[in-house]
């Protein structure tokens, strides 16, 4: 599975955030995307809200491990927030972009996980945070188009 490192300034994600149970079998994955999928349902309909605040005409979701309180986040890039909206920081770094096309959430959980695998096999990066992105125009806008995940890394220290 193809992918491509690129390196990101940093970057504000605002929109609508809710909790969510990261897995720890494959059978639980299908919960964990109904809960996605449900707060994807939440930016289509509440998406107005946060146009005036993008800074392009993507829509994107960060699963965030990092705090302990693991929630998924779903919402536009900007250059501040507004009132009663949640925000991440994605921070500058290295990002492994993975891209495909998929028919469902539950395709791309699978896809995000194939794309963690790739990372953790890789012999030149590592996997480096707790966090990554996503970008759901497709669920948003109900169309194939393409969707792809960032996932942090760093170079891996070679002995």
């Amino acid at each position: 599975m193809p992918f491509t490192i690129i390196e990101s300034p940093d970057q504000l994600i605002i929109g609508f955030s809710t909790p969510i149970v990261v897995p720890s079998n494959p059978s639980e994955f299908p919960a964990m995307s109904d809960k996605k999928l449900q707060q994807l349902e939440v930016l289509k309909k509440d998406k107005a809200q946060l146009m005036e605040y993008a800074l392009d005409t993507h829509f994107y979701a960060v699963n965030n491990a990092s705090s302990g309180d693991p929630n998924y986040l779903v919402g536009v890039k900007a250059s501040s927030k507004g009132p009663n909206q949640e925000s991440f920081t994605v921070p500058t770094g290295s990002y492994a972009i993975f891209k495909t096309t998929v028919k469902n959430r539950i395709e791309a959980d699978q896809f995000i996980g194939a794309s963690y695998g790739e990372v953790y096999q890789s012999a030149e990066f590592q996997i480096n945070g707790n966090f990554n992105v996503e970008v759901v125009d497709d669920f948003i806008q109900d169309s194939a188009v393409e969707f792809s995940v960032w996932i942090p890394v760093a170079d891996k220290v070679q002995f």
